[in-house]
């Protein structure tokens, strides 16, 4: 059973901390819950919230259980800038981790760049594709493969198939601007031709997209592939593969109407494939039936991921701990082994980025 924003509002809101609980640990995760985000961001909070909640029943870490606080917003500027004023303000909150989506994280990394100088907040883990510059890094931890990742990922797999062209689809002009440039590099690392429909035409009313070629790569989330499948005009025997990237969800857009037989929908993620026998997924599959009544999802087990990471930190860091604690213990960049999911590091920068496909089959079931 999937719950609208109100039900994600009163269930996964943090408790409040009392006078009586003075050694209280906060760590804050700050979601963009607009119509176009809110499917991949139910669903990674609700990930999170699985991990939380199961460390805090087994005890906590060291004995401490951790108070995870859930804020909401519109993905503006304005209600992110609150938020992150709000979480900085508030002297239990150690970190932000698994912020969602994209924009908001870039807006928190851009927010974090202009706090005063021996008051960074870490920010850990976020659902964070297009990564922060140089600048930024010094206090924004990402564990998980970045839009430019998967782009290669995906058009590479293509060249391998011998595809000798795709057509790529923005849906929103801000997609447009941050991965045109992307995909052209992937395409001419690989030598595929591309074609390209620029978001101000896929927006004009009526538009109806019959596809020369047989695969096209789609830059949008989920309601904007939605849209897209419902124009598409396909030709009699004609068969096309709309490729798309993490932040569709498959799940959501398999329930929402069923996809024409002619069109075959495969999406990159970011994780592991929640059929795999992976400990990680195991133990997020195990939470999620033990709490909730919910599917698992690609994006539900990288938001478990970003929780078991920002938990791992934690537990190796000095006590008493802080910002700062855990800053010096996300500087030494250690690897580590979130129970099958890496992350690695060599010579200062991280070199795990892990990627994989997953397809709808034409029965509505996500497959590997």
């Amino acid at each position: 059973m999937r719950y609208g924003v109100a039900g994600m509002a009163a269930s996964l809101t943090g408790w409040t901390a009392t006078a009586a609980e003075p050694d209280v640990f906060v760590v804050s995760q700050i979601v963009d819950m607009s119509a176009q985000q809110q499917d991949v961001s139910r669903d990674f909070v609700a990930g999170s919230k699985a991990a939380w909640q199961t460390l805090n029943i087994k005890g906590g870490i060291r004995g401490k259980k951790i108070q995870h606080v859930v804020t909401e917003t519109d993905g503006s500027t304005t209600a992110v800038k609150n938020a992150w004023n709000a979480a900085l303000a508030d002297p239990r909150c150690i970190a932000i981790s698994g912020c969602v989506g994209s924009t908001v994280s870039e807006q928190l990394s851009a927010l974090q760049m202009s706090s005063a100088k021996g008051k960074t907040l870490p920010i850990i883990a976020p659902w964070l594709h297009s990564p922060p510059d140089k600048a930024s890094r010094e206090g924004v931890f990402d564990i998980f493969a970045g839009q430019h990742q998967q782009i290669e990922f995906a058009v590479r797999s293509l060249a391998i198939m011998g595809v000798p062209r795709v057509v790529s689809i923005f849906s929103s002009a801000l997609y447009e601007q941050q991965s045109r440039s992307q995909v052209e590099k992937a395409a001419s690392a690989t030598r595929i031709a591309v074609d390209y429909v620029p978001a101000a035409k896929l927006s004009q009313g009526g538009y109806k997209y019959q596809p020369d070629v047989p695969v096209v790569l789609f830059l949008g989330g989920t309601l904007e592939l939605h849209e897209f499948i419902k124009q598409m005009a396909m030709p009699a025997g004609r068969q096309c593969y709309v490729i798309a990237l993490a932040d569709v969800n498959l799940q959501v857009l398999a329930q929402m109407s069923k996809i024409p037989s002619q069109i075959s929908v495969v999406a990159t993620q970011v994780v592991p494939p929640v059929t795999s026998g992976t400990a990680v997924v195991r133990e997020y599959r195990d939470a999620l039936s033990r709490l909730f009544d919910e599917e698992p999802t690609p994006q539900g087990l990288a938001g478990f991921i970003a929780a078991k990471f920002t938990e791992s930190t934690i537990a190796r860091s000095a006590q008493p701990w802080s910002r700062s604690s855990l800053l010096a213990t996300l500087r030494k960049q250690e690897d580590s082994d979130l129970g099958g999911f890496n992350v690695l590091f060599e010579k200062g920068t991280r070199i795990s980025q892990y990627v994989t496909q997953t397809v709808i089959a034409r029965d509505g079931r996500v497959l590997r």
